[in-house]
């Protein structure tokens, strides 16, 4: 779907959500999505349709009937600097980037019956134009690389930034190349973030051609 990890390493940040606490509302941001018309690598849609079914369980009424009972609700941004006013609106009146924004449900377990809500947004990594202690989690895939100079070049400033939204339990989940993995570290320690590598795996990408592992790190 992303075309930048490994298959199971979307199905790990998929479960993380997953297994989040029900009876809660979540904000989550997604830095550096890219272009969601390019279907040939990535699939904003089909991301963003599994990021709304996790919001829900099967439910069984009195009656037998199969439901999906809203349990918990994800508000999500789908973000890059890239993005224009005039794109945005074009992403959201065209059916093969649609959002599933705020879906009514018939049995809920919150307050209310909608879904979270889901936009595309224009956001500049150095400098988030969100809240402090905002947002619960940050999924940045691909972001983190020399190929996107802007972002690597002001390296430390993407991480306070992401360190100041993000909430006291808050966490980032982002992918990493192994060959920049000792240099991200010493980064990550003087902007004050512990990190854990939550999986490591042979970089078998089609196309790539490039030895190493790609990697999912938790930041908090």
């Amino acid at each position: 779907m992303l075309g930048k990890i490994m298959p199971h390493q979307e199905r790990l940040i998929l479960q993380i959500l997953g297994e989040l606490k029900k009876h809660n509302c979540y904000e989550i941001v997604h830095l550096g999505v890219g272009e969601p018309r390019v279907r040939t690598v990535r699939d904003v849609q089909a991301w963003s349709t599994q990021i709304h079914r996790l919001q829900s369980e099967p439910y069984t009424t009195a009656r037998g009937q199969e439901m999906l009972r809203l349990v918990r609700r994800f508000n999500v941004i789908y973000s890059d600097i890239l993005y224009t006013e005039e794109k945005i609106t074009g992403y959201t009146k065209e059916k093969l980037t649609e959002l599933r924004s705020e879906e009514s449900f018939e049995y809920s377990d919150l307050e209310g019956n909608l879904s979270g809500k889901q936009s595309y947004e224009i956001i500049d990594a150095t400098n988030i134009n969100l809240p402090y202690s905002s947002v619960d989690f940050v999924i940045a895939v691909g972001l983190f690389s020399k190929l996107v100079s802007n972002i690597w070049n002001n390296l430390e400033c993407v991480l306070l930034e992401m360190k100041r939204i993000m909430k006291e339990s808050g966490q980032a989940l982002i992918s990493l190349h192994s060959d920049y993995f000792d240099e991200f570290s010493l980064i990550v320690n003087s902007a004050g973030l512990s990190m854990e590598v939550l999986d490591s795996s042979n970089d078998t990408l089609a196309g790539q051609g490039r030895p190493g592992q790609r990697m999912i790190i938790r930041l908090t």
